[in-house]
């Protein structure tokens, strides 16, 4: 709890007032003493800031930053032009709206995702042979036989595509690089409904600026991911936020 003191220098208000906020229950109050110490108080009267935070801050930032690196694996180079065409993000925004629905079979119905980072690559290999257009439904092997021990897999069992092939291989390159870092940071943007992931893309911190191309097809494919599954159009990626709390109701 922080001491009175700490709170009448940071609020610049009487003690009496203190005491009528106090027993009235503020708000601000009640946040203050949850969420601050005396030494995070009296550094910011002294200093303007918190260190704490702005590490924190700074962290976030760095996550993020890998995270959306990651991204760029999802993207098929041509290299007959050297240009990228983005053809795998797709299978990873059905993912999360995948992983989401998953993360609810609870009896208390809170979304727990996992930080087994090794849980999460086979959970997404899985998912992505599975929902491959071009596979057999009678495939009887799992994407994890089929990406590392492929010798366990009869051969009249694989009725796959060339392109569904290189589709996989793809993926699996992707996920194979995915850090237990980058899994904290997507669970984060989950738990806040893409909030920090939005504010990242409309910031102007130059350290983002190459990347924003990355977030907005992210956004966009998860816009897509969306629409499909609640049946609805959604004008803008700014509302992105409101139409993942309105499926996270639908899948509870």
């Amino acid at each position: 709890m922080v001491n009175e003191k700490n709170i009448l220098q940071l609020m610049c208000y009487s003690r009496n007032t203190y005491y009528v906020w106090k027993r009235e229950k503020r708000p601000i109050i009640e946040l203050i003493d949850k969420y601050f110490t005396n030494y995070e108080i009296e550094e910011f009267l002294k200093t303007g800031n918190i260190s704490k935070f702005d590490n924190l801050n700074q962290y976030s930032l760095l996550s993020c930053m890998n995270f959306l690196k990651k991204l760029k694996l999802l993207q098929n180079s041509d290299s007959l032009n050297s240009t990228y065409h983005y053809d795998y993000f797709y299978y990873f925004t059905n993912f999360i709206l995948d992983y989401i629905k998953n993360g609810y079979q609870n009896k208390e119905k809170q979304w727990e995702g996992t930080n087994e980072l090794l849980f999460f690559k086979n959970y997404f290999l899985d998912f992505c042979i599975n929902n491959q257009p071009n596979a057999n439904s009678l495939n009887p092997f799992k994407a994890i036989d089929f990406i590392y021990n492929q010798e366990a897999i009869k051969p009249q069992y694989i009725d796959l595509e060339f392109n569904t092939i290189n589709t996989l291989r793809e993926l699996s390159n992707f996920i194979n690089n995915f850090k237990q870092e980058d899994l904290y940071f997507l669970n984060l943007c989950i738990q806040d409904n893409f909030i920090t992931l939005l504010n990242f893309y409309k910031s102007n911190d130059a350290n983002i600026s190459n990347l924003k191309a990355d977030i907005l097809y992210f956004f966009n494919n998860l816009k897509t991911s969306l629409e499909k599954v609640l049946n609805i159009k959604i004008d803008s990626i700014e509302n992105i936020g409101t139409y993942i709390i309105q499926y996270k109701e639908l899948v509870k």
